[in-house]
């Protein structure tokens, strides 16, 4: 996560996150994240994701790690295809 913090008064943190292309922030021990709608819906991010995480569970022995992981990687799958049809759609959110 980034070094930048902001807390105000109310308890809410908020965090720089490079990484998100955004900022993460927590209030009430909920949890909210806003990305720009870029990276949301670029399927080649979730399919390069994906890509990543197959290679990663590819020559683990762990049969059930290798599974978590495997799962992951469908799961990326499907955000890019939600980000596929996004964009047929011209959507910007929703799911």
């Amino acid at each position: 996560m980034g070094d930048a913090k902001e807390l105000s008064a109310g308890g809410a943190i908020s965090l720089a996150c490079p990484e998100l292309d955004g900022v993460v922030s927590a209030n009430l021990g909920a949890l909210r994240v806003r990305m720009s709608s870029d990276y949301i819906n670029n399927p080649e991010h979730w399919q390069a994701r994906a890509a990543e995480m197959r290679a990663i569970a590819g020559p683990m022995a762990e049969d059930g790690i290798k599974a978590s992981m495997l799962r992951m990687a469908t799961d990326y799958d499907k955000l890019a295809a939600r980000a596929i049809r996004r964009g047929a759609k011209g959507d910007s959110g929703g799911s």
